[in-house]
C-alpha cells in the first residue's frame, strides 16, 4: 500500500483525507509531528472524533444487553415497546413497538426525553428503514376518560404489537407488564434508557404522537397544542380558563386544573400527581403539612407508602430537579414521613421515598423510584 505524503497537501485536503479513510499510528503521528499548525488541530479533531465514536458504539452495544440475552435464550423477533402522553391534559397516548434486527447499531438511539426534536425527527427515519417492523397504537381520549390512562395505556401498547408486520416471539416493554400477550415478556424500568429497542419505540411513539398534536392545532386552536402538546404548561391553562375544553381535552384531568396553579412548583406538583395516577399510584394526600414542614405528595404503591417530594424546572439553568434534593432534605422528608405515619395512624409496613422530576420547558415527567 502506498503511503500518502501529506508534506505535498493542503490542509484542507488532509483534513478530507481523515474524514474518508482509516489511518494508521504512523500517519497519525506524522500529522502530530506536522509544522503547519492547521494540520495539527486537523488531528487533533480526528482523534477526539474517533474517540467519541469508540464512546458510542461501546454505549450502543451496552443498549443492545436485553435483545443480545433474549436471543442467547434462542428468541428471534423481539420487540421494544413505550409510549409518550401519559401526563398530558390533552391529545391521546401513543405507544409504538419496534422490533430492530440484531446488532443495529444506530448512532444517537437514545431515551427520546434526552433528544433534542430535530434528532427524535432523524433518528425516526432511521428506524423506519432499519426495523425488521413497526407500528404505533392509540388510546384515544374517549378511552382515557372511560377506562383510566394506565388502562389506556396498555390498550396502545397492545395495539402496537397486534400490528406489527411481524410477530415478535418475545417483548420488552417499558416499566410495564402487558396482560394477554402472546409471548413471554420483560418489564424494564427505565427501560427506554436501557434497552435499543425500547428506545427506538420511545423516538416513534413521541413523533407520532407530536406530529399529531400538531395538526389538531390547527383544528382546535388557541391552546397552543403544536407547542406544548396538550401538557398543563402555564399558556395552555391560561387558554383553558379563556376559551374552556376543546373535544381533544381529558375530562378525567380537567378537575386538575381547579386549583390555583400561579407558581412554577403548583404546576410540576398538578403534573406528577396527574402522572402518578396514570403509573397506577393511589394519591392519598398533597402537599400534607404539620410544624416541621410540608410533603408534596403523599400515595400508594401497591401496597408501599410512598412519600414523593416534586422538584419542577422551567430551564435547565440551575441543573437537574433531582439535584435540590441534598442530604439535609432528606433528612427533613424522613422526619416528615415519621410524623405522617404517627399523625394519621396510617399502617406503612413498608414506605419509601420518590422524586418526581418535572421539566416545564422540555413537558417531561420522570420518577425515580426509592430516590434516597
Amino acid at each position: 500500500m502506498t503511503r500518502v505524503d501529506f508534506r505535498k497537501m493542503t490542509v484542507d485536503q488532509i483534513a478530507f483525507h481523515l474524514a474518508e479513510n482509516q489511518i494508521g499510528p504512523v500517519e497519525i503521528e506524522l500529522l502530530q509531528n506536522d509544522s503547519r499548525t492547521g494540520v495539527r488541530k486537523c488531528v487533533e479533531r480526528f482523534l477526539a472524533r474517533r474517540q467519541a465514536d469508540s464512546r458510542e458504539q461501546k454505549r450502543l452495544h451496552a443498549l443492545f444487553a436485553y435483545e443480545s440475552e433474549a436471543r442467547c435464550s434462542g428468541y428471534t423477533y423481539i420487540a421494544g415497546i413505550d409510549e409518550v402522553g401519559r401526563g398530558p391534559l390533552a391529545g391521546p397516548v401513543v405507544a409504538a413497538a419496534v422490533i430492530l434486527p440484531e446488532d443495529a447499531y444506530i448512532k444517537g438511539i437514545n431515551d427520546s426525553k434526552l433528544l433534542s426534536a430535530q434528532k427524535r425527527e432523524q433518528l425516526y427515519s432511521i428506524i423506519i428503514e432499519k426495523a425488521v417492523a413497526w407500528s404505533v397504537g392509540v388510546g384515544e381520549v374517549v378511552e382515557i376518560d372511560t377506562v383510566n390512562i394506565l388502562n389506556a395505556n396498555k390498550m396502545a401498547m397492545m395495539r402496537a404489537v397486534d400490528s406489527l408486520a411481524v410477530q415478535p416471539d418475545f417483548v420488552l416493554v417499558d416499566a410495564l407488564k402487558l396482560d394477554g400477550l402472546h409471548c413471554p415478556q420483560r418489564a424494564i424500568i427505565s427501560g427506554d434508557r436501557l434497552s435499543a429497542s425500547i428506545a427506538a419505540a420511545s423516538i416513534v411513539a413521541k413523533v407520532t404522537r407530536d406530529r399529531w398534536m400538531r395538526e389538531m392545532d390547527k383544528v382546535f386552536g388557541g391552546y397552543g397544542f403544536a407547542q406544548n402538546k396538550g401538557y398543563a404548561t402555564a399558556e395552555h391553562l391560561a387558554a383553558l380558563q379563556k376559551l374552556g375544553a376543546c373535544p381533544m381535552h381529558r375530562k378525567s384531568f380537567l378537575h386538575l386544573t381547579e386549583r390555583k396553579m400561579g407558581s412554577t412548583g403548583q404546576l410540576g406538583e398538578e403534573q406528577a400527581a396527574a402522572y402518578l395516577c396514570g403509573l397506577g399510584y393511589e394519591v392519598i394526600a398533597r402537599n400534607w403539612r404539620c410544624e416541621r414542614g410540608e410533603i408534596d405528595i403523599i400515595a400508594r404503591d401497591g401496597g408501599t407508602l410512598v412519600f414523593v417530594e416534586v422538584k419542577t424546572r422551567r430551564s435547565d439553568r440551575f441543573g437537574p430537579p433531582t439535584e435540590a434534593v441534598d442530604t439535609r432534605k432528606q433528612e427533613r422528608l424522613r422526619l416528615l414521613a415519621l410524623s405522617y405515619i404517627h399523625t394519621t395512624g396510617h399502617s406503612a409496613a413498608a414506605y419509601r421515598f420518590d422524586v418526581a422530576s418535572v421539566d416545564l420547558r422540555l413537558g417531561t415527567i420522570e420518577i425515580f423510584k426509592d430516590a434516597f
